[in-house]
């Protein structure tokens, strides 16, 4: 209305004061790796926004679990459950969340204070960056790709895999039965897996220049899953150096959530520093300072003459302190108790003294007393 007061809100609209935290203010923290799944197959991230620190409480652990459709290599990530896991059993808190969607701007529900958004990797693709030698020096041109060659037959598996290389022959290639000194190992679902040589050489080896497929099947039927290049070194001129008895090269792929996949998280509630607070002293500040005679966010007088409310705040305040205002002569002026949230830091004043009068215009020193972490004294003026 005219006087400033809020008559309505909107079910859209949401009514906010901006404020800063209490001296020693240690948010709400996060325990647990959000970069990586921790049980289960995805290589996705989760992200965990504190909306409303206050509802965040100590010690709560929460469960992210996925849900997925159809088999490999084919399955999508569809939706996904928000649990709250209590000593004897697991609180549903929401459930069938959309899965397909997701990214920064594609929140949860908010819950206990907070949201979580996704990274799904919906594509399946080498991770080149984590993909390369274990153990070993080779020099040879490596290098991990889809299959291309037999379309048809190509399927991009999600899996990771090692290899690991031996003095001896221990394994053969599926179809042309090539004996080799090396497994692939897949560490995703734990079996050895097939593959076959492309032996360009016609040499009945592995030798340089060839290439090789890792084999999956879907039933019966065998996938090219993914090819692997054995090229001599990409310098010109280089000896190749090829692997070694014990040396082990790691492909690393990304892939969807899969079903029963699932992140576990813990929280901690905001918590006042001591120490950080006793070193926060010095941020204490009063707004506006100068008072110029009045402030924007004062409401209007509705009288023809007089003024309306006037009011100053003290602000990086401690959770709990006293506030003592002096002039300078030293006399007391006004005595304030600041008893709030850790995540208010302001106190405010309408200028009136503890015998009831409106202070008048000049230079104050105000004294901050704040037990068990420090005091802090400094200066503020009111100027007609």
């Amino acid at each position: 209305d005219f006087a400033g007061n809020l008559e309505f809100v909107d079910i859209n609209c949401a009514v906010v004061t901006p404020n800063a935290p209490a001296a020693g203010y240690v948010p709400p923290q996060i325990e647990g790796d959000l970069n990586e799944i921790t049980s289960g197959v995805g290589t996705g991230a989760l992200n965990v926004e504190v909306i409303a620190p206050a509802l965040v409480t100590e010690g709560n652990t929460y469960k992210i679990l996925f849900h997925s459709e159809g088999e490999l290599p084919n399955y999508k990530t569809t939706t996904y459950d928000i649990y709250k896991e209590l000593p004897d059993t697991s609180l549903l808190i929401s459930a069938d969340n959309d899965a397909s969607e997701f990214g920064p701007d594609k929140p949860s529900l908010p819950f206990d204070g907070m949201v979580v958004t996704l990274q799904n990797d919906t594509v399946i693709s080498v991770d080149t960056a984590q993909t390369g030698w274990l153990i070993g020096s080779s020099n040879l041109d490596i290098h991990v790709q889809k299959h291309t060659a037999f379309a048809v037959l190509s399927a991009p598996w999600p899996a990771d895999y090692e290899i690991t290389f031996y003095d001896d022959y221990v394994d053969t290639s599926y179809n042309f039965k090539i004996p080799v000194r090396f497994k692939i190992h897949n560490l995703t679902y734990d079996y050895d897996t097939a593959f076959e040589i492309w032996d360009k050489d016609q040499d009945g080896q592995l030798s340089v220049g060839d290439s090789l497929t890792i084999i999956e099947f879907v039933g019966t039927s065998y996938k090219f899953a993914w090819d692997i290049t054995y090229f001599p070194p990409r310098k010109p001129g280089e000896t190749p150096v090829e692997p070694q008895a014990g040396d082990r090269y790691i492909i690393r792929t990304t892939k969807p959530f899969r079903e029963g996949d699932y992140f576990r998280f813990t929280t901690h509630a905001a918590r006042e520093d001591k120490a950080l607070a006793q070193e926060e002293l010095d941020k204490i500040r009063v707004v506006p300072n100068p008072y110029l005679g009045a402030a924007a966010w004062e409401r209007r007088t509705l009288f023809g003459s007089g003024r309306g409310e006037r009011k100053i705040d003290f602000i990086h305040l401690p959770a709990k302190c006293t506030i003592r205002i002096y002039t300078m002569s030293g006399a007391l002026v006004k005595t304030l108790y600041h008893n709030a949230p850790m995540e208010d830091g302001a106190e405010s004043w309408n200028l009136i003294s503890d015998d009831g009068m409106e202070i008048a215009y000049g230079v104050y020193i105000y004294h901050v007393d704040a037990p068990g972490i420090g005091t802090h004294v400094g200066k503020f003026a009111v100027i007609k």
